[in-house]
């Protein structure tokens, strides 16, 4: 067993896990923020092709749900396709700007996009779990791979680092001290 410098132990302690990195406002961006955010904006894409794919389908998809939007005419059926067209859009441009947000070291687009990729975890497990979804590469299974991909590149301890190196910090005595607040 060799004892090289950087090398973490299988297990450590829970204090040292949850301890605060070190502030270095020259840090370089880490391969883990970078792969965070090209995952990022890999499932911006998936979700343009996704939107473009529903709006393609989008009469026959309306007739196979019965919304009674065929009943309620051509216009309503239209502006329903642009409505849903304008919400995937703007999903997807929020994305990117939580990628190119991230790429520049911010720490709350990492947190948000951490927290979203968990909730739609969640609700994919509910999704199986309690209804019976099938996840396959045609439904789901794209989509929880990059989140999944995107926890794990995101919530490493360069990342967070990173995204956190520009905060300033208390110096150790004074941590105790009371601020008045």
């Amino acid at each position: 067993m060799t004892d090289a410098p950087g090398k973490r132990p299988a297990f450590e302690p829970a204090a040292q896990l949850i301890a605060r990195t070190e502030y270095d406002p020259g840090m370089k961006r880490p391969p883990a923020t970078t792969a965070g955010a090209v995952i990022l904006l890999l499932r911006a894409a998936a979700g343009a092709l996704w939107v473009a794919t529903v709006a393609g389908l989008w009469p026959e998809l309306v007739a196979s749900v019965d919304l009674g939007l065929i009943e309620a005419g051509a216009d309503a059926l239209g502006a329903a396709m642009w409505l849903f067209v304008a919400i995937g859009a703007t999903v997807i441009a929020a994305d990117i700007v939580l990628a190119v947000l991230i790429l520049r070291g911010w720490n709350w687009p990492r947190v948000l996009v951490m927290s979203w990729a968990t909730a739609f975890i969640v609700s994919a497990f509910i999704g199986w779990w309690f209804s019976d979804e099938v996840v396959s590469i045609e439904t789901t299974l794209l989509s929880i791979g990059l989140d999944v991909l995107l926890l794990l590149a995101l919530s490493s301890r360069e990342a967070a680092a990173y995204a956190r190196r520009g905060e300033r910090r208390a110096a150790p005595a004074d941590e105790g001290a009371d601020t008045g607040r």
